[in-house]
């Protein structure tokens, strides 16, 4: 009875071998077509970005400009077809060029000199990374931080008389921020502790 049963099995386990419980399963191991595959150039920022795509063969640019429309511009427009014509920034920026429409008004002008769009920081960029260099932890070993954690010298709140000295200090009148802090001081658990974190 049982070599029946696993003859039977094994029958059934060979009848499995359709391509659909293959594919369904994911098991069929298929290439893909080379045909069907499309190369697509990489994308790239322009040069310029006032720069448009070019026209199609057989059709006409729609970003030409030709002698004849800016004459018409002229005329219609009593200028030279340059009064909203992007103009470069005025301050330098990691991505050039910097574009910007010229100012409508007077008030335009005066609103960004009291924002001070003039008074900006040439080297603010450096200043920014060297912030960030000095906010950023030491590039230590994992066994030097094992031996000495980043936070074992902050100083640890103790919070039932900091609750209290709060408590004191809102009945006085007094900020939050006047007096001292008091602390614990954590004491050493070892190095296994360190290492899960006790």
């Amino acid at each position: 009875m049982k070599k029946t049963i696993l003859c039977a099995l094994c029958a059934l386990l060979a009848a499995c071998d359709n391509s659909s419980v293959r594919s369904t399963l994911g098991l069929s191991r298929r290439a893909p077509d080379e045909f069907r595959v499309v190369s697509r150039p990489p994308l790239s920022v322009p040069p310029d970005f006032n720069l448009r795509p070019p026209a199609a063969p057989g059709e006409k640019g729609q970003g030409l400009v030709t002698p004849a429309s800016t004459e018409a511009k002229t005329l219609v427009m009593g200028t030279d077809g340059t009064a909203g014509a992007l103009q470069p920034g005025a301050a330098e920026t990691a991505v050039q060029p910097v574009t910007t429409n010229a100012l409508e008004s007077p008030a335009d002008a005066q609103f960004l000199h009291h924002a001070g769009a003039d008074r900006a920081d040439a080297r603010i960029r450096e200043q920014l990374a060297a912030e960030k260099e000095a906010a950023a932890p030491e590039n230590r070993s994992y066994l030097e931080s094992l031996r000495h954690p980043s936070g074992e010298n902050e100083p640890v709140v103790n919070a039932a008389p900091e609750a209290a000295r709060i408590q004191e200090d809102k009945a006085r009148g007094q900020p939050v921020t006047a007096g001292d802090t008091p602390t614990v001081s954590p004491k050493d658990t070892g190095p296994l502790g360190r290492l899960l974190g006790y």
